[in-house]
């Protein structure tokens, strides 16, 4: 059996606006605004249910969700309105944490979740193209 696809990808060169994590006790929500170059603008948003307590290879139930919108949206209109779905977002989970990344770097956005103490990650060395 595969192992399950990744909600998100980092990876250089993939920008990444800002990421909105919201949560209670019995669940939460993720929300990454990202573009890779010269692309429309994703905000992609991820529901997970709790149903035990593992970290890895629980039983919780997810339900992620893709969107797009416009490549020429400003960063300020589009923080705005990821902003606008948090708030709305609250009225079922009411605790907040947003990082403004703006950053196409690997680094960066893996930062904000190494700080972040809801964030578990598996971060999977990517092999570098062989060169021939």
């Amino acid at each position: 059996m595969s192992a399950p696809k990744a909600f998100f990808e980092a990876k250089d060169g993939r920008y990444v606006l800002g990421v909105w994590f919201l949560y209670r006790g019995d669940g939460d929500v993720l929300l990454i605004a990202w573009r890779d170059p010269g692309e429309d603008w994703h905000i992609d948003y991820r529901f997970r249910y709790s149903r035990d307590t593992k970290v890895f290879n629980s039983q919780d139930r997810k339900n992620s969700y893709y969107c797009r919108t416009n490549k020429d949206k400003s960063e300020e209109d589009l923080t705005q309105e990821v902003d606008s779905l948090a708030t709305f977002i609250q009225q079922g989970y009411p605790n907040l944490d947003r990082h403004i990344v703006k950053s196409d770097k690997t680094k960066d956005v893996l930062a904000v979740f190494r700080k972040a103490p809801w964030a578990h990650f598996e971060a999977h060395d990517i092999p570098s193209p062989s060169v021939n």
